[in-house]
């Protein structure tokens, strides 16, 4: 069989990915790409740099074994049973009565884990709760026939509602399903998010994926608890007591008031650590655009995972796929404001009338999303090094909070909190970046370069981890311990991300 045989061969197994690709607003998605990326196919051949990273990061995650575990068979009107994750399932809609019960329940604890896959509650013993938000439910939990009764491993069960392919496609939605080959070599669909997170198994900086429960309305992604605290209570706790919570260490959390809870050195462990996040997603034309102090969690040890990867760029044709035309802004994102975007905001059709705290602008507003993105993180570290974010008044009110509670204290504020924000936006447009004279001539390199007024002058991601300031200023300054951590009394901690034990100042390279 010669070469273009073969191809076109491939290209019909891989048909059922490749198919999507033609849906409006699909064709350079993830979703409808990876399958055929990961093959000797046309599109890998074209994309030999993604085709290669893929591959080799995909044997990372391979040890965890089958992805997609639920096989329970659901009716598909006027066809047969079948598992959810199967293309015959994916294909069909189903009846808004469904859709609307899962979106209903997602706050009912006792229902949600009712409506599970019966084999996690084989596997594993739901004892509290981790966090939730308006997508979905995260529950703690653990093994319940662990290989060694002296380790029990614990996991993160992230709850969200599902929805089949045809259903993004009617409601006009991005791919929600990635194509992937299972042990047998059928084709089985992903939750994308899901699928991403697969392939950064071989990075410390994200919590471990080890398996994805895809059943009827509901998707279950199990993945490593990150950063949740050790606490004794976890050992115990039954199904009974889901309602307790266990929650992560989030990093809005090393800020209190407008004071910071970190020195200059260990906030430049912390930048240094989300910066190899951010190259390690580069490497697969991947960038984060949601990054957010709610949207990265810290261990006992100073050490960050990034979370989320629902709302994700990925640029299939490189350069031209981070070309956006829009920018979406929220309320909550306001203390990441850029110039360019203050400057649009600044106009008067965006200021006539009051924004809900959730409302979503989308400005039109063509820009690189990897710029955007870097500018989010120089907000994060900024506030990390001062306690209030750039442009900001340095004193707290009370009444109107700081900046990144701008979303939640305006409705209290009235209008002073608008013209508060409205003020800091003119600050950011036209005035210098205020830096605390306390902090290291790198540090100052650093801030300055990322708040370059000018979006074309700031530095790539890679010449950003080229300054001085990223090149191990922390490595030699000993066990870092995170403020309000809680400790095991012996000198070693449980990594539950790895199953293993690590040393107390596991630097987590």
């Amino acid at each position: 069989m010669d070469r273009s045989t073969e191809m076109d061969t491939t290209e019909e197994r891989f048909s059922g990915s490749a198919s999507y690709r033609y849906v409006d607003g699909w064709t350079n998605k993830f979703a409808t790409n990876i399958h055929s990326l990961m093959a000797p196919s046309r599109c890998g051949e074209d994309h030999s740099h993604l085709h290669r990273v893929f591959r080799e990061r995909a044997k990372e995650g391979a040890i965890y074994g089958e992805l997609s575990r639920c096989d329970c068979d659901f009716m598909v009107p006027s066809q047969d049973w079948a598992r959810t994750d199967s293309g015959m399932y994916q294909n069909h809609i189903r009846t808004h009565g469904n859709k609307e019960e899962a979106a209903k329940n997602m706050q009912h604890h006792g229902y949600l884990l009712r409506s599970l896959c019966p084999e996690i509650h084989k596997r594993l013993e739901v004892y509290g709760c981790i966090g939730s938000g308006s997508h979905g439910v995260v529950f703690a939990a653990r093994e319940k026939y662990p290989e060694d009764p002296q380790n029990v491993k614990h996991y993160a069960l992230k709850v969200e509602p599902h929805m089949t392919q045809m259903e993004a496609i009617a409601r006009g939605r991005g791919p929600t399903m990635a194509c992937w080959d299972d042990v047998g070599g059928n084709i089985r669909y992903i939750p994308t998010e899901a699928m991403m997170m697969r392939f950064v198994t071989g990075s410390r900086r994200f919590p471990v994926i080890e398996s994805v429960y895809t059943h009827d309305l509901y998707q279950t992604t199990i993945m490593s608890a990150a950063a949740v605290d050790y606490d004794p209570r976890r050992e115990t706790r039954t199904s009974d007591d889901d309602e307790d919570y266990f929650p992560s260490f989030l990093g809005a959390q090393l800020i209190e008031g407008k004071t910071p809870l970190l020195s200059e050195v260990e906030v430049c462990k912390v930048a240094w650590q989300m910066l190899q996040a951010m190259m390690y997603l580069m490497d697969m034309n991947m960038s984060h655009d949601d990054l957010s102090h709610h949207n990265y969690v810290v261990d006992e040890y100073l050490n960050i995972q990034i979370l989320d990867f629902g709302l994700m760029i990925f640029a299939l044709d490189g350069e031209h796929d981070f070309q956006v035309t829009r920018w979406a802004w929220l309320p909550y994102q306001e203390y990441q404001i850029s110039p360019e975007l203050a400057i649009e905001l600044s106009k008067e059709m965006w200021k006539e009338g009051q924004y809900d705290v959730e409302e979503e602008r989308i400005v039109y507003l063509p820009h690189d999303a990897r710029v955007e993105h870097l500018w989010k993180f120089g907000c994060i570290v900024y506030d990390l090094l001062h306690g209030y974010s750039a442009w900001e008044d340095r004193k707290l009110d009370h009444r109107i909070g700081g900046i990144r509670q701008w979303a939640q204290k305006r409705a209290e504020s009235n209008e002073e909190s608008w013209w508060r924000m409205l003020e800091r936006r003119d600050r950011v447009i036209n005035e210098e970046l205020p830096i605390d004279e306390n902090l290291s001539q790198d540090c100052v390199d650093v801030l300055r370069a990322m708040f370059t007024k000018e979006p074309e002058k700031r530095p790539t991601l890679h010449e950003l981890a080229s300054f001085p300031w990223f090149q191990g200023h922390w490595m030699n300054e000993g066990t870092f311990r995170r403020p309000a951590a809680d400790f095991p009394e012996d000198s070693e901690s449980t990594s539950e991300e790895s199953g293993q034990t690590v040393e107390m100042n596991e630097s987590w390279e």
